[in-house]
């Protein structure tokens, strides 16, 4: 059950898990079970300090924001270090491209593990944002290590843009983009890049010693057609209504247009009705949507 209205997605793609820390001040995190798309309730990861809810939130130019920020929790609740940490799992993403996305201020000098978000596929941990060396925000390896850095400092505020292409096996991370000009579906060249690298994951854990995080957001890609009638996710090379290739919006695998204006997803983008958003987004969840 999925509840999509308080989730800005760009037009052309699902999403997957949202989390805007839409609860109480000053509120432990630890089995919180706000947002969206989730599997589970925000839970343990390590030891027993967690994240809580601050008394403010992000903003960002041209992103829809609800609620609050998580952040460092002082408290120690039982077995502790100088390691805040805290868990979610999603549906698993290993195909197509995904989006993930977040607004963060983390420690300025990395080390010990920290800052960094690790993704996870099942039990096993695939990959990571953060950085356990330097002080830039880098795509990190399965063993954590900097694949590639970005300009962007961890202490500072940073809209935090990844995207993981598992059909080109490739994961590129933006920071700051202006997202009144920022194209989702045919991105400019990104601050980072990892080639041969697309981590799987179904849930990321957080371990920071201090710093916040807010505006979660996962999102897929809808699938398009091609010339060749083949499904891909390629839309400079998919086919439009009128049989061109690379331009305008492109058809989903049942030849419908992708359109920002009637996915549902905000009072903007309202749907005529809920067949209608399911017509024109197979993909989408059940849930609430605006009509």
């Amino acid at each position: 059950f999925i509840y999509s209205g308080n989730a800005q997605t760009p037009a052309g793609f699902n999403l997957v898990a949202y989390e805007g820390f839409d609860y109480a001040s000053n509120l432990s995190l630890l089995n919180a079970a706000g947002g969206s798309g989730w599997s589970n309730v925000w839970a343990k990861s390590y030891q027993d300090r967690y994240l809580k809810t601050s008394t403010t939130g992000f903003n960002y130019a041209g992103l829809t924001t609800v609620g609050l920020k998580a952040e460092f929790d002082g408290t120690c609740y039982d077995t502790c270090n100088t390691i805040a940490s805290l868990g979610r799992s999603f549906p698993l993403q290993n195909q197509g491209v995904v989006y993930f996305q977040f607004i963060s201020i983390f420690e300025a000098s990395p080390g010990g593990g920290t800052p960094t978000i690790r993704l996870f596929n099942g039990a096993t941990q695939t990959g990571g944002i953060g950085s356990t060396s330097g002080s830039n925000m880098s795509i990190l390896a399965s063993s954590l290590a900097n694949l590639s850095s970005s300009s962007g400092s961890l202490s500072a505020q940073n809209l935090v843009v990844v995207r993981i292409d598992y059909g080109l096996n490739k994961t590129e991370m933006w920071i700051n983009p202006d997202l009144s000009t920022f194209n989702y579906l045919n991105p400019t060249s990104p601050s980072a890049s990892a080639t041969g690298f697309a981590p799987a994951m179904d849930r990321f854990d957080i371990f920071i010693r201090s710093g916040s995080i807010d505006e979660i957001a996962i999102f897929k890609q809808i699938p398009t057609i091609d010339k060749y009638g083949k499904i891909d996710t390629n839309i400079p090379q998919s086919i439009n209504k009128n049989g061109n290739v690379g331009y305008g919006n492109g058809l989903t695998s049942n030849g419908k247009i992708i359109s920002s204006g009637s996915n549902g997803l905000t009072g903007g983008t309202a749907g005529s009705s809920a067949y209608q958003i399911k017509q024109d987004y197979p993909s989408s969840t059940d849930g609430f949507y605006w009509i």
